[in-house]
């Protein structure tokens, strides 16, 4: 589906082929300067190796107008995300760059940028790190590819760990069922067959961005009742897409002067975030397709 209508639904990456050693694509060619720059990388100082990687990337049109790009989102890669992995000795463990493919035939849209504009994505890139990854401090670039071309990003430093005892069992008790999936994305949409979990979520939880998404979309109470202190667990990095969910929520309840606040906040703090703002005013979004419109669709 169009993103700009509803999202795309998450696609599983073809991830078994970087496992094995997959290299630079052949064909994509480094950015010309006026096309694309990414103005920013966040990322958290440490992530626990089997759980999700969220980081977020910011990429700005110079002064060319683009009407076909691919972006991901907070359930789906898109291929269009690329990685680099250097050890401690600046050794490449790992380097994969996508080769993103628009064919609006087979469902694979690509959306537009105009001159001067940016673009947010929050990504999970679980789905990039190699399975088996040692713990330890690595260099990682991100790179964004468009069909044309591949933008890199400045590399910055971050620590891989085993989880903890805590946390292996917040996997025991919030994702049971996660192994039957094939990565945390596919988890989070899945329907759960049982009633989810009402135990306080963390903030320490690694699991919190996936587990408040699983709340808004499967929770038993309806979008009214929905209590707003759930999305204060998503602070720090994750703050403009805790905005942007609750904008979604607001406008899903008729709340129209708590939206165009939210939304005033989310155009002058994050820019990148306007394209979320247009898919829930054209209709669409997160909460509408898996909190409605897929209900509708099992009842």
């Amino acid at each position: 589906m169009n993103p700009r209508l509803h999202f795309v639904i998450p696609v599983c990456l073809a991830v078994s082929l970087f496992l094995q050693g997959c290299t630079i694509a052949p064909g994509a060619r480094r950015a010309v300067a006026g096309e694309l720059e990414i103005t920013e990388v966040q990322h958290l100082p440490a992530y626990v190796i089997g759980f999700p990687m969220f980081a977020s990337m910011t990429v700005r049109s110079g002064n060319l107008s683009f009407n076909h790009l691919p972006f991901a989102n907070i359930l789906a890669l898109n291929d269009c995300i690329g990685i680099e992995f250097l050890d401690s000795s600046n050794r490449s463990v790992a380097h994969y760059v996508p080769q993103p493919i628009i064919n609006p035939e087979s469902g694979a849209f690509g959306e537009q940028l105009g001159a001067g504009q940016s673009r947010r994505m929050l990504f999970d890139f679980s789905p990039l790190v190699p399975a088996a990854i040692a713990e330890g401090e690595y260099t990682v670039r991100f790179s964004y590819a468009s069909t044309r071309a591949v933008f890199p990003a400045g590399p910055f430093h971050v620590r891989f760990r085993m989880p903890s005892q805590a946390e292996s069992a917040w996997i025991s008790s919030f994702a049971p069922t996660r192994l039957n999936y094939a990565n945390w994305a596919d988890w989070t949409v899945s329907k759960p067959k049982s009633p989810l979990p009402t135990t306080d979520i963390n903030f320490d939880n690694p699991l919190k961005f996936d587990l408040v998404l699983r709340r808004l979309f499967f929770g038993s109470e309806p979008l009214t009742q929905v209590d707003l202190h759930l999305f204060d667990l998503l602070n720090g990095m994750y703050d403009p897409e805790s905005k942007a969910l609750k904008s979604e929520l607001y406008f899903l309840r008729g709340e129209k002067l708590a939206y165009q606040q939210i939304k005033a906040e989310l155009l002058r703090d994050t820019p990148g975030l306007a394209w979320w703002l247009e898919m829930v005013e054209g209709g669409g979004a997160f909460l509408k397709t898996y909190r409605l419109d897929l209900a509708r669709n099992r009842s």
